[in-house]
C-alpha cells in the first residue's frame, strides 16, 4: 500500500489554490460548475470548490512542497520527535545512572563513542553529505517535482508553438 502524502495533506489542512494573472495559465487552473467556481490544487492536482488562496503573477506562486518533499518534511517532523522523546528518556536513564551506580564511566563511554559516531554516519548517510550517495545534485533531482503551475505554463508554451 502506498501512501499518496500530497492527497494525504490536503485532507488534514485543505487545499492550496492559486489564481494566477497569466490569461492561459488562469483557464488551466480554474473551471466553472454548476456548484460554483473550482481551482485546481497546487500541492495534489484536484479542483476544490471556492475562490482561489491567494492571486497574482505565476512566478509569485507559493512554493507548495509535494510527493518526496512532502513526505520528507513528515518524517522529520516525527524523527523530532522521536529525538525529543529519546532525549528525556537518556536524560532520565542518566539521572538513574548517576543516581545509583559507581560505574558511571563506562555508562558514558558508550553514549559519547557509540551513539555518537552512529548518529553522524545516519544523518552523513541520509542527507548525502560530502557527495555521499551522488551528493547535492542527487538530492535535488530526488525531491524535484513540478507543481501543477509549472506543468499547465509548460503545457501552454508547447501549445503556443
Amino acid at each position: 500500500m502506498t501512501i499518496d502524502w500530497d492527497r494525504r495533506t490536503c485532507a488534514r489542512r485543505g487545499h492550496v489554490t492559486y489564481a494566477p494573472d497569466e490569461p492561459r495559465l488562469r483557464e488551466r487552473l480554474y473551471a466553472d460548475t454548476a456548484l460554483g467556481t473550482a481551482w485546481r490544487c497546487l500541492r495534489c492536482g484536484d479542483f476544490a470548490l471556492g475562490d482561489p488562496h491567494g492571486e497574482g503573477p505565476a512566478d509569485r506562486a507559493p512554493l507548495v512542497p509535494r510527493g518526496k518533499g512532502l513526505r520528507d518534511v513528515f518524517v522529520l517532523r516525527f524523527l523530532a520527535v522521536e529525538r525529543a522523546v529519546r532525549g528525556v528518556f537518556i536524560a532520565l536513564v542518566a539521572l538513574a545512572v548517576w543516581r545509583f551506580s559507581n560505574s558511571k564511566d563506562a555508562v558514558h563511554r558508550l553514549f559519547d563513542e557509540y551513539l555518537d559516531v552512529l548518529a553522524v554516519l545516519c544523518i552523513l548517510l541520509a542527507k548525502r553529505l560530502f557527495g555521499l550517495r551522488g551528493g547535492h545534485h542527487a538530492f535535488e533531482q530526488e525531491r524535484h517535482s513540478a507543481s501543477p503551475l509549472e506543468v499547465e505554463e509548460t503545457a501552454a508554451v508547447g501549445a503556443r508553438a
